[in-house]
């Protein structure tokens, strides 16, 4: 009798706890603002687009799959970075206040990096390849599947591939907006 109770017990509350779970495909894009770290450039306004799945796992967080063709650099080093990302969204209020704030480690692919302006300007061969990052946010869901976000995103890795102790790294903010696909309505 008490295994039966203990099976329908853990039954009730699995039942519930993937009643709550809901998956919402997407797409997002925005307006990049970047620069790299420790050179004597400027910053770079570009573009970044991309698709997400966001997987609801309850009324206070989402797990979200990206990814997203995003521009980088700086003002005349031309970055084109293929990101995939694991965004981590935490809701502190309900659906009256559908606010968040997201955390997201990332793995960006370069796809033809711009070495010719950097190695003409400086002497230095440079190549261009990979990038960890780090990002943070803040955004706001309305009720209609359109978001606004905005985050900052911090590579960690030397983005020209220099020998310079002080490392050169991505930093972007990121103005966007996006939609969730709702298919079950």
């Amino acid at each position: 009798m008490k295994k039966f109770i203990l099976l329908l017990v853990f039954l009730v509350t699995v039942s519930t706890t993937f009643s709550q779970v809901t998956f919402k495909p997407g797409v997002r894009g925005g307006l990049n603002l970047a620069t790299i770290s420790n050179i004597d450039d400027g910053s770079k306004i570009a573009f970044y687009g991309g698709l997400f799945g966001e997987l609801r796992l309850g009324k206070l967080y989402a797990l979200q799959p990206e990814i997203t063709y995003s521009q980088q650099g700086s003002e005349n080093i031309d970055l084109d970075y293929l990101a995939i990302r694991f965004t981590n969204k935490f809701y502190f209020f309900n659906e009256d206040m559908p606010l968040f704030i997201l955390i997201s480690p990332g793995f960006d692919v370069n796809l033809d990096g711009d070495t010719q302006s950097y190695s003409s300007a400086t002497g230095a061969g440079v190549t261009f390849e990979t990038d960890l990052s780090i990002s943070g946010g803040v955004g706001y869901d309305f009720p209609f599947g359109l978001f606004a976000e905005v985050r900052y995103k911090q590579g960690i890795i030397d983005a020209l591939n220099t020998s310079n102790p002080d490392g050169r790294l991505n930093s972007v903010i990121q103005v966007g907006v996006g939609y969730k696909f709702d298919f079950s309505k």
